[in-house]
Parts: C-alpha cells; structure tokens; sequence
C-alpha cells in the first residue's frame, strides 16, 4: 500500500477534533474520503465516499436558482469572514 500523497485536513476545536483524509485510512480500510471524528474519549469512523459531490451538486444548483439547500449565506460568509480578516496581515499589514 503506497501512503503517499495522501490528503489530510485536520479540524481542532477546543474539545474534539475531525480528521480528514482524502485516500488513506492507517487502519487499513479500503477506498477514499476516511472521516474520524474525535471527542477526546471516543473516536468514530465515517465513510464519507460521493458527500462531496452530493454537496457539490447541491452548492451549484443553490449559485444557478439562488437557494439555500447546501448551505444558508449567511453561514458562508461566517466561514469566510477568518480568511478576508487575516490576508491583509499575510499580506504584511494589519487588521482594522
């Protein structure tokens, strides 16, 4: 098994985590999208193999009909609103 170029996306909150991983499950399974979400005392294992088309599909549908299926607006722009604030600080500047 070659367990290179295996992607990971690892998630940390203050008491649990989720760790993605897009070809590579260490355990062994077979396939692709490996999700394991952790709580500090348990960890679960999740096949998430076509979420992300099912999404994807959804997301775009929402863009063509302005809908709100895979995700309300205005969660999209709290999910963004960390990035718009720290590129003017990678960028060499500061915040206002």
């Amino acid at each position: 098994m070659n367990i290179c170029g295996d992607g990971r996306l690892t998630i940390e909150g203050a008491e649990s985590c989720i760790d993605l991983r897009t070809h590579v499950d260490i355990s062994g399974r077979p396939g692709t999208d490996h999700v394991f979400p952790v709580d500090g005392k348990h960890m679960k294992y999740f096949d998430a193999k076509g979420e992300g088309e099912r999404f994807f599909v959804a997301f775009r549908k929402d863009i063509a009909e302005h809908t709100e299926t895979a995700m309300m607006q205005a969660h999209a722009f709290l999910a963004a609103e960390p990035a718009l604030n720290a590129q003017p600080l990678a960028e060499g500047g500061k915040t206002e």
